[in-house]
């Protein structure tokens, strides 16, 4: 029996790993533990402890692609990937807790669905709420093949934290400054020196305020972000609904005649049997007849 060298023993192995990769692909779930990596990897002259390594790099990389989060400068978004197909009483499952977090059904109890919307997109379903303030959330559920990609997103401001600073610190600004000349001329009685105190109470407050009001903003967009994604790892449970149950939760279909018409207990509905009657006894002559006609 031939004996191969250590280099032909690794490529024996890597060929047969490829064949096996290509013989498997579209289709099953097989794979290979860690423990069994290492094994061929040590037949293969492989240290395990690279092996573990780069196994524990690409469940970082999974992982950092199963949850994702960040901001733009007017929304704050989540992402979830979801391991298990999309189903419709999932779906619904969500919606339910949706509604009840943000206060949807109070409305819906009186008939109002102010500020809700639930609609499909193409292949993706929405389900969007916008507060009394104008914050808006936005939930959205995606059939990904075997998967579901679950994105929140939230409407936090109309511009960055830094702009919004400098304009909601105007605001305070000229409030602070309008006290102030009001305060001075009723004081001093002199209009130009209330113009004066105005002018620089308008400029010290709107230099002091901005930077406040960024630094708030942007404590306050953190705080929502963090809150969003609680919500989007609540909803990942209730969206992970078996696909043998969305099948169960469909009513049963009655089975149907040649005429489309729906049977039960697998005779037709309204239909009547005449060979299954009794004989009706004859009381005279004329039911005599008429049993006779109607034979």
């Amino acid at each position: 029996m031939r004996t191969y060298s250590e280099r032909e023993v690794s490529a024996i192995i890597e060929r047969a790993v490829e064949r096996q990769q290509a013989a498997e692909e579209g289709g099953g779930d097989a794979g290979l533990t860690l423990d069994e990596i290492e094994r061929i990897g040590r037949e293969s002259g492989i240290d395990p402890a690279h092996l573990r390594a780069a196994a524990a790099e690409i469940d970082e990389a999974g992982r950092t692609l199963a949850r994702q989060s960040g901001q733009s400068q007017t929304q704050v978004y989540v992402e979830r990937w979801i391991d298990a197909p999309f189903t419709a009483a999932g779906w619904e499952d969500a919606v339910s807790e949706l509604r009840t977090r943000f206060g949807a059904t109070i409305g819906s109890a009186f008939g109002s669905t102010t500020g809700e919307t639930v609609q499909q997109v193409g292949q993706s379903f929405e389900w969007s709420h916008t507060s009394p303030l104008g914050v808006r959330t936005r939930v959205t559920a995606s059939p990904r093949g075997d998967q579901t990609r679950l994105r929140v997103t939230q409407l936090v401001g109309m511009a960055s934290s830094t702009v919004e600073g400098v304009a909601y610190g105007g605001i305070i600004a000229a409030v602070l400054a309008v006290a102030a000349v009001v305060t001075t001329g009723a004081l001093s009685g002199s209009a130009g020196l209330a113009a004066v105190v105005g002018a620089l109470s308008f400029l010290l407050s709107w230099v002091a305020a901005a930077p406040l009001v960024a630094a708030a903003d942007r404590r306050w967009r953190a705080r929502k972000l963090r809150e969003l994604g609680d919500l989007a790892d609540d909803l990942v449970p209730v969206l992970r609904v078996p696909a043998d149950q969305d099948a169960e939760s469909e009513p049963e279909r009655l089975p149907e005649d040649a005429d489309g018409v729906p049977e039960a207990d697998g005779a037709a509905l309204g239909r009547l049997d005449l060979d299954a009657l009794p004989d009706a006894p004859e009381a005279d002559g004329r039911d005599a007849s008429r049993g006779r006609v109607r034979g």
